[in-house]
């Protein structure tokens, strides 16, 4: 199971269940499996959605590039 946890120690989105990490590289990482809804009570009904993180590593070059976008500066 993977979990996007806050530097408070919440929960950012559901947990994903039966995560795989499916490629690492210099920049990040894919991370697939899948989410559980459940809509409520104890026999409510449960879903499951197929679901893939791409997770980024924040490195000062990443931070430049994506963080640093400014839509109305000219390049």
């Amino acid at each position: 199971m993977a979990e996007l946890v806050l530097e408070d120690g919440g929960i950012a989105l559901p947990a994903l269940h039966k995560a795989v990490v499916r490629r690492v590289t210099r920049g990040g990482m894919v991370i697939r499996g899948t989410e559980l809804v459940s809509r409520g009570g104890s026999k409510g009904r449960v879903q499951w959605f197929a679901q893939t993180w791409w997770c980024l590593v924040l490195t000062e070059q990443v931070m430049q590039e994506v963080f640093d976008l400014n839509p109305i500066r000219n390049p």
